[in-house]
């Protein structure tokens, strides 16, 4: 199982962010318990059915993930990485500030991969939600 360490330096010199969890989605709410991070500029929720970003679980087909994502600024990229790459990107218009999405890995290996997104806003603006780790088979 690749160790939590594992996780590539993303060269962040100052840090200003808050994490939780809610039980409603910001927009129709489903119920489901979410995990979130919060920049000063950016919200993240990264989830997938009932788990949420930070957790580790098994598998026997890859899980839809959801994405949410409330920007201050409009959103550039949503980037999903697996295993340390980039194995889905998404480009919303140019004017939105909030997405919402859902990502199905066509490629699931046996064995565990770690998944987490990546999110950059037009102004610059970063943000990487927490891993899941998922183990297939």
């Amino acid at each position: 199982m690749p160790q939590r360490d594992a996780l590539p330096n993303q060269g962040i010199d100052s840090l200003q962010f808050a994490g939780g969890s809610a039980k409603r989605l910001p927009a129709e709410g489903d119920g489901g318990v979410r995990s979130l991070l919060a920049t000063d500029n950016l919200v993240v929720m990264f989830g997938a059915g009932d788990r949420m970003m930070g957790d580790e679980f098994k598998a026997a087909a890859p899980p839809e993930m959801q994405i949410k994502v409330l920007g201050t600024a409009p959103i550039a990229l949503i980037e999903v990485i697996k295993d340390n790459a980039v194995v889905y990107s998404h480009r919303p218009t140019a004017t939105d500030k909030l997405a919402d999405l859902t990502w199905k890995d066509s490629a699931a290996p046996t064995g565990t991969s770690f998944y987490y997104i990546r999110v950059q806003q037009t102004d610059g603006q970063l943000a990487w939600s927490s891993p899941m780790w998922i183990s297939y088979g």
